[in-house]
Formats: C-alpha cells, structure tokens, sequence
C-alpha cells in the first residue's frame, strides 16, 4: 500500500481500535508546533503527565497503558515529529537536545500547561531529559521508561548495523521499505519488547502504516542518531545528568535490548533524587510487558508516600516479583 491517503486510514482505524478498547473516551487532535504538526491523545482529569515516545515507534505505544495512568492523571501523549500522525521532520542536521527543549516546550504552552510530569522513552528519555535539564521549572518529575538514550552508547545489533558507513542507510532503507505485520512483530520482539506474541494486532498494524507514511524521517533519524558503536558519541550525556535537579524515576526492563538495568548506575550516581525499578521480565518499552506494574511503580513516584533517606535518595524500590507493586 502507498496511497498516502490510504495509508492515513490505515493508521486511523488501528488507532481508533486500539482506543476502543484500552481507552475509551481518550480525544484526539492534530496541533500546531513552529516545525508543523503533531497528534495529541489526552484522556482523564487531574495532575498533568506527558508521555514522549521513542525513535521510530509513536504515541499509539502508550494507549495500551493510559487507561490506568488516566485514573488520576490528565494524560497527553503526543507524536514526535515525523513519527505517527505528526507531519514530516528533517533529522539529519538537528541538534537534538535543543530540538527536545523546544519541542516540548511548545507542546506544554499548546496544551496550556507551565510545567507537568514528564515521561520518556529511549530517545524520548533523551528530548524530556534534555527538557529537564534545560526547564527545570516546567518538570515536576521525570520518569525515563526503558533505557534512554544518552546514558552511554550501547544499542542492540540491528541499529548498530544500520549506523554503518555508506551501507547503514542502504540496509536500513531496505530493511523499513516494505513492512509486514509479522516482520514488524519479530522486529519488536528482538528488540522493544520480551514477548512480541502478546501485543495487540492493532498496534502492529499502526506500526506498519506508520513506518510507510513516515519512512523518510525515520531514516533521518536513524542517520542522525546511529553509529557503528552504537549511538553517536555526542548524545552520550556524560556529567550533564547532574543537570537533572528534579525527582528522576528511571524504569527499566530486566531484558532491555539496549542495556541491562544496572547501567542505570552512571545516571543514579549522579542524580541526587534519582533512583531505579528494575521490571522483571521485561524489555526496552516495560510497560507494554509489564502494564500493571509500570503504572503502579508510576502512581507510586508521583504520590510519593514512604520517607525518603537522608541525602535526598529514595529508598530501594527495585520490584523482584512481576506481580508486585512498590
């Protein structure tokens, strides 16, 4: 399929589906930004929480999840530039920590808000870290859900081998040019997820037609942000996460693809209020193997009830049993 226009369909009837079932009643709306438009899903009443997903994936990744966090949050999830429903974004020579800050700057003023609750995944993690670090006072909390990019420079093989000179964009354009419900699944399960088989059709299906209307700044991105050593040195935050002055909560899948959880350590070192969850059984998008105990270790963050030691740090929270709630 490569009628533009039917692809756009393609991806509104998985949405719409998906809704349905994990949560309905969640409003959608296309919004103006300075760099064109993005799609915003917002469900539920109460303290703000936005959701900023990762490189190549789109708001559609958090519905299966927001149900639970709209209980007593206003939730807002949005599509990055260039992914989802989001129109069309040049990677390629952007600068990405001030591409983070403005963005999202601009979606908090959209959505009419000073400040919120902040989570992000993998290169989300990047742009609400970098965020963070720019507006602390727009940031109440911040979560980094899976294993953000600018911890250091590990990712799984595949992307490694996209960030080949000359042959990386190659391979990676022949790799996205024609995707199919069951290689998009395998891809999920060798990299995002620990148990592929038990994702939605629907959120395959919006995977697919995504990857065909956004091809081009998915490859963008992909040369902007993969190296043959994993991702490019420069993103790599190093002393900069002691920039983050706010309560950090990073969630981590035991099987993240892009690094186990105790490489958490070179951010909690660093971070006076950061601490780690660690979720069994889980990988690079926990909350997709593990939605339960994602949104109560989430619920637990933002309405922080047990003491916390001297020094500012949070006492251990790392859930041992897949079932458990912090």
């Amino acid at each position: 399929m490569s009628d533009p226009s039917l692809i756009l369909e393609r991806m509104e009837r998985a949405q719409a589906s998906l809704i349905a079932r994990h949560a309905p009643g969640m409003r959608t709306r296309q919004q103006r930004w300075s760099g064109g438009e993005t799609r915003v899903l917002e469900l539920g009443e109460g303290p703000p929480l936005l959701l900023v997903h990762g490189g190549l994936g789109s708001a559609c990744e958090w519905i299966p999840v927001v149900g639970r966090l709209a209980r007593h949050h206003r939730v807002i999830a949005i599509d990055r530039p260039g992914h989802g429903f989001a129109t069309a974004f040049d990677y390629r020579k952007v600068d990405l920590a001030d591409h983070g800050a403005r963005f999202l700057g601009e979606v908090l003023d959209a959505v009419e808000l000073d400040a919120a609750n902040l989570v992000g995944n993998s290169i989300g993690g990047y742009l609400t870290a970098a965020f963070a670090m720019a507006h602390p006072q727009r940031v109440a909390r911040l979560v980094l859900m899976g294993k953000p990019v600018g911890c250091n420079r590990g990712a799984p093989a595949p992307l490694r081998l996209l960030g080949l000179p000359i042959i990386g964009s190659a391979l990676a354009r022949l790799a996205m040019s024609n995707p199919t419900p069951a290689a998009n699944r395998k891809f999920w399960g060798d990299v995002l997820v620990a148990n592929a088989t038990a994702l939605d059709d629907e959120l395959i299906e919006v995977d697919c037609a995504h990857q065909s209307r956004n091809l081009a700044s998915l490859l963008g991105l992909l040369r902007r942000v993969a190296a043959p050593g994993g991702t490019r040195r420069e993103l790599v935050f190093g002393e900069r996460w002691r920039e983050l002055s706010m309560p950090t909560l990073l969630l981590w899948g035991q099987h993240d693809a892009f690094g186990a959880p105790h490489q958490a350590e070179a951010i909690t070192s660093m971070t006076r209020q950061a601490h780690l969850i660690e979720v069994p059984g889980a990988g690079h998008l926990p909350w997709l193997d593990n939605p339960e105990l994602c949104a109560a270790s989430l619920e637990s963050f933002l309405h922080p009830d047990p003491p916390v030691e001297a020094g500012g740090r949070a006492s251990q929270h790392v859930a041992s049993d897949p079932g458990a709630a912090i």
